[in-house]
């Protein structure tokens, strides 16, 4: 019952207000730190976890992650105080997940400075195709 008539919400909350008028930027900030921490954190269980056992390959897997969501993220900050004139708080979290996204097949088999460098490199390559979908 309640069901069928969830159509009938976007017609009872109505329009939204400055649309078209003024930018939205992205506003929900606890929302973004909220997701991307357990997402950070569930992220140090999965690459441990693919280890099968309790090893140096899975203390590796834990550690890499780290360093490369936190390069990356330092990298995409520095990127957009460099071109835009500030950094936000959505690009930080933005160059975090690609670090994370693309340290994930080498956890375990790389050393933590190569996994800062794959971090730096994603953030990088990211960036630039985000700049370029934007103009």
């Amino acid at each position: 019952m309640l069901v069928r008539q969830l159509w009938l919400l976007p017609l009872m909350v109505g329009k939204r207000r400055n649309y078209g008028k003024k930018e939205f930027l992205h506003t929900i900030y606890l929302l973004q730190f909220w997701v991307q921490g357990l997402l950070w954190f569930g992220w140090f269980g999965f690459n441990a976890g693919s280890a099968l056992g309790a090893n140096t390959i899975a203390v590796s897997a834990s550690l890499l992650p780290h360093a490369a969501a936190a390069t990356g993220g330092a990298v995409w900050a520095f990127l957009e105080w460099l071109f835009n004139g500030k950094p936000t708080v959505f690009g930080t979290i933005t160059g975090s997940v690609a670090g994370l996204a693309t340290v994930t097949p080498a956890a375990g088999f790389v050393s933590p400075i190569a996994g800062m460098a794959i971090g730096v490199i994603a953030s990088l390559v990211c960036f630039v195709f985000c700049s370029l979908c934007e103009s």
